[in-house]
C-alpha cells in the first residue's frame, strides 16, 4: 500500500487474497468523508475531498476501493448509533431471538460483536441470558454500550487484542458482526483474531451491504470511503477457507435496501450446508460482477440517474417550492456529491440522530436540523436522503402532515409521492 499522507493510502494488494493483480472499475467524483460532521455555529469551511475508486481484484474478483482513509479518521469519533428508529430497533430484536435460538440446549453462552457501536444488539442478548463483550473503536458511542450495561472494549479488532480476550475470557460461542467487515481494510489480520475466538462448535454470523444488490438496483451510494470492501461469495468463500472456515447459510435480507446475512463455522464441524452459497455464486456469476463493462455501465446508469434527479429538484425550485433533505446516513456523502446537487436546491436537512444536529452535511453549508423542525416550518416537499426508510418515513410525514405536498425518493428508482 502506498500511502501519500497520513489520512489516504493508495492500495497495490487484494485486501483478501493480496493479490496485487488490481484493476480500476470506477472513478467517483471526489467525496468528503460520509461522517465527518462538522458543527455550527461557525461558519461552514470548505471540506476536503477524497478520491472515490472502486476496483477488482482479478486473482479473487473481490471489489473494493483503491483508495483507503485512515481508519482512526473515520471512527474514532463517530455519530452512527445502531438504532435510530422503529426499523432498525425491530430488525436487531428480532435478529437477537434468531441467535439466541440456534444454541438452545447451552446453558453458559458467551456473544462477542464486533463493531458493537452503542450495545444495542448485545444488550438484547444479555436480556436473553448471555454473557457478553462487544469491542468498538467509537469512544463516544462504546460509553453509551457502557453505561446501559453491555461490557465494551474501546478498540479496533484484531488479531492481538483477540489473543488477550481469549486468555481474560474465552471463546465465543457466537461471533457477531454487522456492517462492520466492509469497513477494515485488515481483513486477514480481523479474521485470524475471529477464528481463534471460535471452537469447533461457534458460528459467525457477519452481514453487509451484498454487492449484487448495489450492482442490481444502482445503489451507488452505499459506495463511501468508510465501506472499503463490497463482499460477495464469490470472493469469501476462498478467503473464509484460507481461513479454515466455511459458509454454511447466506440470507438475502432487505436491510440498507439490500444486504447479506452469512452463517460461518470452521471448517470439520458440523456444518448442515444448504444450498444457498452456490446459488448465490451462480448469480453473482450469472449478472457478470466480475466484468469491467458491466461496472461501465452501472456508471452510465448513475449518470442517467443524475440528470434525472437534478431536472426534478430544479424544476421544483424554479417553481418557489421549499425542499428539506430528510436523513443525513453515510450514504448521503456520496448521493449527494457523486450526482452533482447543488446546495440551494435544499433549504435545511433533518436528521432523527441527535449527534447530528447542529452540525453540517457533509461537504455543504446546509445545516441539520431536529425532524421537529418540519412541525414548525412545514416544507413544500421532502427529499429522502435515508431512502431505505421510505415506507416508514413516508408514513411518519402523512400522518403528522409535515409536508405540504410530496416526498421525493432517489433510489433505487425516483418516485414523488404527492400528498
Amino acid at each position: 500500500m502506498i500511502k501519500n499522507d497520513e489520512i489516504l493510502s493508495i492500495k497495490t494488494n487484494c485486501v483478501l487474497c493480496e493479490s496485487k493483480d488490481l484493476q480500476l472499475l470506477i472513478r467517483f467524483p471526489k467525496t468528503p468523508i460520509a461522517n465527518h460532521l462538522i458543527p455550527a455555529p461557525n461558519k461552514h469551511p470548505e471540506s476536503k475531498l477524497y478520491p472515490l475508486d472502486l476496483g477488482i481484484c482479478n486473482e479473487c474478483e473481490h471489489i473494493q476501493l483503491l483508495t483507503i482513509i485512515s481508519s482512526t479518521l473515520l471512527f474514532q469519533n463517530y455519530p452512527y448509533i445502531s438504532v435510530t428508529n422503529l426499523e432498525a430497533s425491530n430488525r436487531l430484536i428480532s435478529l437477537s431471538t434468531e441467535l439466541n435460538d440456534i444454541f438452545p440446549e447451552k446453558k453458559e453462552k458467551f456473544v462477542i460483536e464486533i463493531g458493537s457501536n452503542d450495545g444495542f444488539l448485545l444488550k438484547n442478548m444479555k436480556n436473553l441470558g448471555w454473557q457478553v463483550l462487544g469491542i468498538d473503536p467509537a469512544e463516544n458511542i462504546a460509553e453509551m454500550a457502557l453505561k446501559n450495561g453491555v461490557e465494551t472494549i474501546i478498540d479496533f479488532f484484531s488479531e492481538e487484542n483477540a489473543i488477550q480476550i481469549f486468555k481474560n475470557y474465552r471463546a465465543a460461542d457466537l461471533i457477531v458482526a454487522n456492517n462492520v467487515l466492509a469497513h477494515s481494510d485488515s481483513l486477514n489480520d480481523i479474521f485470524r483474531g475471529i477464528s481463534l475466538l471460535m471452537h469447533e462448535e461457534s458460528m459467525l454470523v457477519m452481514e453487509f451491504s451484498y454487492v449484487a444488490d448495489i450492482f442490481e438496483k444502482l445503489l451507488f451510494d452505499t459506495i463511501y470511503h468508510e465501506h472499503t470492501s463490497y463482499h460477495s461469495v464469490t470472493s469469501l468463500v476462498p478467503f473464509l477457507a484460507k481461513n479454515e472456515m466455511e459458509i454454511v447459510r447466506a440470507v438475502r435480507i432487505s436491510a440498507h435496501g439490500g444486504s447479506l446475512r452469512l452463517y460461518i463455522k470452521k471448517q470439520g464441524s458440523n456444518l448442515n450446508r444448504d444450498g444457498s452459497v452456490a446459488n448465490l455464486v451462480n448469480h453473482e456469476k450469472r449478472i457478470g460482477l466480475n466484468k469491467r463493462e458491466n461496472w461501465e455501465n452501472f456508471n452510465l446508469r448513475i449518470n442517467k440517474k443524475s440528470k434525472e434527479i437534478i431536472t426534478l429538484l430544479a424544476k421544483l425550485k424554479s417553481e418557489g417550492n421549499n425542499v428539506v433533505g430528510y436523513g443525513v446516513p453515510a450514504k448521503f456523502a456520496t448521493l449527494f456529491h457523486v450526482l452533482g446537487m447543488k446546495p440551494e436546491f435544499f433549504d435545511y436537512l433533518v436528521d432523527d440522530n441527535l449527534l447530528k444536529h447542529g452540525c453540517y452535511g457533509p461537504g455543504t453549508p446546509l445545516l441539520i436540523k431536529s425532524v421537529e423542525e418540519l412541525e414548525n416550518n412545514k416544507p413544500d416537499f421532502v427529499f429522502l436522503f435515508s431512502w431505505n426508510y421510505r415506507e416508514q418515513i413516508t408514513d411518519k410525514i402523512f400522518e403528522h402532515n409535515l409536508v405540504s405536498k410530496g416526498t421525493i425518493t432517489p433510489l433505487p428508482e425516483l418516485l414523488v409521492k404527492f400528498f
